[in-house]
């Protein structure tokens, strides 16, 4: 290849990439893109899903005007309005509380997942279950030992009830795997025979301090 051409060529390729570089500079960005350029909200031309966005969150005893700021706004509007219902559905927690923390994760529905699971398995099971703390054993002397005492004893109050799905709410938002931080209270509330507190303190901190320093 003659001299010519090669000069020739080597114009014209840097004359493109001048050409695309002053483009991407030039070009308008899509209102919905953050700054690396990737969308904020999903693609999704279905109005289905703000549909069932409002109807969910009004079910839940959210305002039309929260409803439709909320859906508006969501990354994705039924996964949001679902996280919602379920907590609302299962939980004495007020919607807003609900919506406030649902908008305010990256996994709404595994929040929502997190919350319910740790209610239902842990906060208000029965609470005379059998935890190999409390079975009867003998000593040495072959004489029968009194059983642990049985922290679960006492079935929560309304009031604690309250705080302690508050709690959970704000634990379940807190972690970056609400599924695994759920399946973490859960697990050992069957085995450790700790107050409802102390495991979901304990499994939070896990988090922060894996190696417990």
């Amino acid at each position: 290849m003659s001299s010519r051409w090669k000069s020739a060529l080597g114009r014209g390729f840097a004359g493109s990439v001048v050409g695309v570089l002053l483009w991407s500079a030039i070009a308008p960005m899509p209102s919905y893109a953050n700054f690396f350029g990737r969308p904020r909200y999903r693609e999704d031309d279905n109005p289905s899903v703000f549909e069932q966005c409002a109807q969910e969150l009004k079910a839940s005893g959210i305002d039309n005007t929260q409803a439709m700021s909320a859906c508006a706004d969501a990354l994705v509007p039924e996964d949001l309005s679902t996280c919602v219902f379920r907590i609302t559905e299962t939980t004495g927690i007020s919607p807003q509380t609900s919506l406030s923390a649902c908008f305010r994760v990256r996994r709404p529905v595994d929040l929502a997942h997190c919350v319910v699971s740790i209610r239902q398995e842990v906060l208000t099971t029965p609470q005379g279950r059998q935890n190999p703390g409390n079975e009867q054993s003998l000593n040495k002397q072959g004489i029968e030992k009194s059983p642990a005492p049985d922290l679960f004893a006492q079935t929560p109050t309304l009031q604690t009830l309250g705080e302690l799905e508050l709690a959970t709410l704000d634990r379940c938002r807190r972690s970056l795997l609400p599924k695994r931080y759920g399946a973490c209270v859960v697990g050992l509330s069957r085995e450790i025979p700790f107050v409802p507190q102390r495991l979901l303190d304990s499994c939070i901190d896990a988090e922060t301090y894996p190696l417990g320093n």
